[in-house]
């Protein structure tokens, strides 16, 4: 099943929005999912919704804070496809746009817009490919 993955910051992505209840996203979304924790700092499981490529993370007492995006799923952001694109085509767009964009190792973060890329092996190439989008809350990183 494929949908809608526009991406208007700090609101979320497609049906998704941040600040809905897990049971408000599991009807926007519409597909199995499955618990589990992802990583040793989350305070509550995270949704993965099966086949999809999208996890949703909920912080206390259940509310949606993130969406992380990955192959199949293909979030758009301004009319710009995101997953599989060369990071270095993005950058310059994100840097265009938030000149305060956070590039590291794993990819880059913005903070104005609400939006990270997760670039695995952005150290062999700045042509290295997004392999995923996370879509967050003001104040997910500072938590």
């Amino acid at each position: 099943m494929q949908m809608n993955l526009q991406i208007s910051p700090y609101e979320g992505v497609g049906p998704i929005k941040l600040g809905m209840t897990q049971d408000e996203v599991r009807k926007a979304v519409g597909t199995d999912f499955k618990l589990f924790m992802k990583g040793s700092t989350s305070a509550m499981p995270t949704d993965d919704f099966i086949g999809t490529g999208i996890h949703v993370f909920y912080r206390k007492p259940g509310l949606c804070e993130a969406v992380e995006m990955f192959s199949p799923a293909s979030p758009t952001f301004r009319g710009y496809r995101l997953i599989g694109i060369p990071f270095s085509q993005l950058a310059t767009y994100f840097r265009q746009e938030d000149q305060s964009t956070e590039i590291d190792a794993g990819g880059l973060t913005s903070q104005l817009l609400g939006v990270g890329l997760y670039v695995p092996f952005l150290k062999e190439s700045q042509d290295s490919s997004v392999e995923s989008v996370i879509v967050f809350e003001k104040g997910y990183y500072n938590s």
